[in-house]
């Protein structure tokens, strides 16, 4: 192995915001979120060589521009909203300019089909739903009623928002354009926007004291880049030595250690970067630290906690010390290797159902997927670490059944597991495991790198990677803010029953699972679908009579939002989902319920000016111009795509959803009462979703009766094992809570011999009642994500239509198409 030659520190990009008026001390409430005339601004923006576009949605009322436009429209196609024809673009002023909005001119339709007339097939039309891929800045309604800008620069592209508060989001822009806010300022002044009655000024400023960099990039490599293809980083070496280097005495405190060898599945289940990733933590800021197998280290340099951005400043010169600590830290370390990694061709390991089932020369049954890491179908096996001799001289992973001694012995197997393989006793039954491994005969699964039999045990981990992999497997809850008692929470749930005359109405969606069993009520009515993400929690936003706000979960637990007193959000109750374990908190809102008193159920959820969805949009924006993103609040909902196309989108472009919540565009919503119309979808694959707590009373000897507050759980047998040593352990008594693990076999079904494996004992629920039958279903009738994720569904009897086909007839030559209802 070879040591470093390491390059140059070399900034890229900047994120800044600028805020020309601090909002929260404005005294003038009705005056302080319109300072740009944002329809003058976008119209008036001169655009030239670098500012090369520029667009601005409204949503009440629906206005739209686009400059240039968008397009070019396919031929024969034509936009239902601008009613441009292929090949022009569409109208500057389009509110849909997508895929999506196009159907078939009258003669296109004979071109596309190709069929002679009179065929009754024929006169059917497939318009297919969008499969361009979208821009970032196209993914989220969260920036409706802003301009947004493409600034180009060095052939780079960066985002600019700006809000009619006058709060400007420079994205990502380079870093040698430390010029850029002083010439947008001077452009935005040029369009006489400015609303100079509620500003107080004749001219738009910056006002430099509230105006931050909020997230600052660098790099550099290991060695030169014209070298990756001769040479990698070792990440088992350099994770060994960096981890003792990091222990010694340096000025920053390291968190949130991890390593990933590239034999890692991301949520979208493609194969992850080999990459070694960890934070060096100082004073007000953090250096997000990423080390690639191929030599590049990527620095991210932002604010431990959004509270210090007052008084601190991030600098590239921060990141250059970084930089320096990194480079005497990774000079003279013996990690660069100049063997790439061996390759075979023709050895499958994708077990696509055409593959036999059994190992070679009939031995065991093959794992799933075909991996030394996969899983046997049979709960009494393992994989053999040595795996099974094919009789060629190379070895494929196979399922053992443990025997009482010798190789195949459990007691050797929990050792291997704690100290690694090979073992102590590789060498006394002849297990030859040589580096690299060229005796392994399959690749990591999605790969054409030879998956090695070599693994590090339990003890070689670190206390962070340990806990990971207990909290990736379910078996311990991750503690969230919620945890700690609340000083105040009495308080505030006094007043939330005192303002809504009950405690009943706290979150709860009341959702049906969507599973197949259900999946026709997806045709019944109009649906806006919405991401879950993973290790959320199901909350209410609550204002109370003071403008004080307050997280409630389920458990009527209260935490701080850490938002500032809003008096015009007074008993305002906003209800989504909470990822509580940052020191940062994210709140993804999906509906408001109560606005200033006044309850708001009963409306539409979309269509109409005073729809909830309109409601909601406007209460996020009013916290986002007062939140100097003390709480980060998301709104993913995208209206251009139809459910399937808009499920398609958030499972394959955001990684960390956990399900999907269909909401009914037209119905009211009472929140604690089960809405059949209300759809969840909870994505099996994710490990949060396959715990359930249950109520347990002991039945006989280890059998023990299993209910939810008194419930029946209909579902699975009512009757389970729970074992004496953890029953003794843990002192488990009648009516105690117990945290169960879903024993899902191989094909994905619940194990008819033990259906819940019991993990421990729990103080309170994390589920309830309709939580659990939600995830049960979910996993009894499981609808396929793939059903969203290949769009291939048949409906109405028609054979090879998808959920999002718009479908069109020809009821005569001279007439129009019809749309199919």
């Amino acid at each position: 192995m070879e040591t470093p030659k390491i390059t140059e520190f070399t900034p890229l990009t900047y994120s800044m915001l600028i805020n020309n008026i601090d909002i929260a001390k404005q005294k003038n409430v009705k005056s302080q979120y319109s300072f740009l005339n944002l329809e003058k601004l976008v119209h008036n923006f001169k655009l030239d060589e670098n500012f090369i576009s520029k667009s601005y949605y409204q949503s009440n009322p629906e206005i739209a521009y686009n400059f240039p436009p968008k397009g070019p429209i396919e031929k024969y196609f034509e936009c239902l909203y601008c009613h441009h024809v292929g090949p022009d673009n569409h109208s500057i002023e389009c509110i849909r300019p997508f895929d999506s909005s196009l159907y078939l001119t009258r003669e296109g339709t004979s071109i596309y089909t190709n069929h002679e007339q009179g065929t009754p097939y024929s006169l059917v039309v497939l318009k297919r739903g969008q499969k361009k891929v979208i821009s970032k800045s196209m993914k989220t309604d969260k920036f409706n009623d802003s301009v947004e800008l493409v600034y180009s620069s060095n052939d780079k592209n960066c985002i600019i928002r700006i809000s009619k508060n006058g709060t400007i989001n420079i994205i990502s822009a380079s870093y040698d354009n430390e010029n850029l806010s002083n010439t947008l300022i001077k452009k935005i002044n040029e369009t006489c926007a400015l609303i100079t009655e509620n500003y107080n000024a004749d001219t738009f400023k910056i006002n430099q004291s509230i105006t931050y960099k909020y997230l600052l990039f660098a790099q550099f490599n290991l060695f030169p880049p014209e070298m990756k293809n001769d040479y990698y980083i070792n990440l088992d070496q350099l994770d060994i030595l960096l981890k003792t280097a990091l222990k010694t005495k340096i000025d920053y405190t390291i968190s949130k250690y991890e390593v990933n060898l590239g034999d890692k599945f991301s949520k979208s289940n493609k194969m992850t970067n080999p990459t070694i990733i960890f934070n060096m933590n100082k004073d007000f800021y953090k250096i997000n630290v990423t080390v690639y197998k191929r030599g590049s280290v990527q620095l991210r340099l932002s604010y431990i906690d959004s509270k210090n951005m007052d008084n601190n400043k991030l600098s590239f010169d921060l990141l250059k010390q970084g930089y320096n600590l990194l480079k005497k830290i990774f000079n003279g370390m013996a990690i660069i290797d100049s063997e790439s990694p061996q390759v075979k061709k023709g050895i499958l390991n994708m077990v696509d159902g055409k593959q036999p089932k059994v190992c070679a020369d009939r031995g065991g049954l093959r794992p799933n997927p075909y991996s030394f890491y996969g899983k046997c179908s049979d709960t009494q096996s393992y994989i053999r670490p040595e795996g099974k001799n094919r009789g060629d001289g190379t070895f494929e992973p196979c399922c053992y059944k443990f025997k009482k001694g010798g190789k195949d012995s459990e007691e050797r197997y929990r050792d291997i597991l704690l100290n690694g393989y090979p073992d102590k006793l590789a060498g006394k039954y002849c297990e030859d495991i040589p580096i690299p491994d060229k005796k392994s005969a399959v690749f990591i699964p999605g790969t054409n790198i030879i998956e090695s039999r070599r693994f590090k045990g339990l003890n070689d981990l670190s206390k962070n990677e340990l806990l990971n992999c207990i909290q990736d497997s379910g078996y311990i809850r991750k503690k969230t803010k919620f945890d700690s008692y609340s000083v105040f929470k009495e308080t505030v749930l006094k007043s939330y029953s005192k303002f809504n005359n009950s405690l009943k109405e706290l979150p709860n969606q009341g959702a049906t699972s969507l599973t197949t069993t259900s999946i026709n009520n997806l045709l019944s009515q109009r649906y806006i679908v919405t991401p879950i993400n993973e290790n959320t929690l199901n909350v209410i936003l609550y204002f109370n009579e003071l403008g004080e706000s307050y997280f409630i979960n389920l458990n009527k637990d209260v935490i701080g939002s850490t938002l500032p007193v809003i008096n015009k959000l007074a008993n305002t109750v906003l209800e989504g989902y909470l990822y509580p374990y940052e020191n940062e908190l994210v709140f993804y809102p999906i509906d408001i319920l109560y606005l200033s008193g006044k309850n708001v159920m009963n409306f539409p959820f979309l269509g109409k000016s005073d729809s909830r969805y309109n409601l909601l949009m406007n209460t996020v924006e009013l916290i986002d111009s007062i939140n100097h993103e003390l709480l980060q609040i998301e709104i993913n909902n995208r209206f251009d795509l139809d459910i399937v196309n808009g499920s398609k989108h958030y499972l394959e472009s955001f990684g960390d959803v956990s399900g999907l919540l269909f909401i009914p565009l037209s119905k009211e919503y009472t929140p604690g009462i089960v809405n059949k119309n209300l759809l969840l979808w909870n994505d099996t694959r994710v490990e949060s979703n396959n715990t359930v707590s249950l109520n347990v009373t002991i039945n006989s000897g280890n059998k023990w009766n299993i209910s939810f507050n008194d419930k029946k759980i209909n579902l699975i047998t009512d009757t389970i094992e729970i074992p004496v040593s953890l029953v003794n352990k843990q002192s488990i008594k009648n009516g105690d809570i117990v945290l169960f693990e879903i024993n899902i076999t191989t094909d994905q079904t619940i194990s008819s011999r033990k259906p819940l494996i019991p993990i421990s004992k729990l103080d309170e629920h994390i589920n309830d009642y309709t939580d659990i039958l939600n995830i049960l279903n979910s996993i009894i009738h499981p609808l396929s994500r793939t059903v969203f994720t290949n769009l291939k569904k048949t409906i109405n009897g028609l054979t090879g239509f998808e959920i999002n086909d718009s479908i069109y007839y020809l009821e005569n030559l001279n007439s129009p198409l019809k749309k199919m209802s």
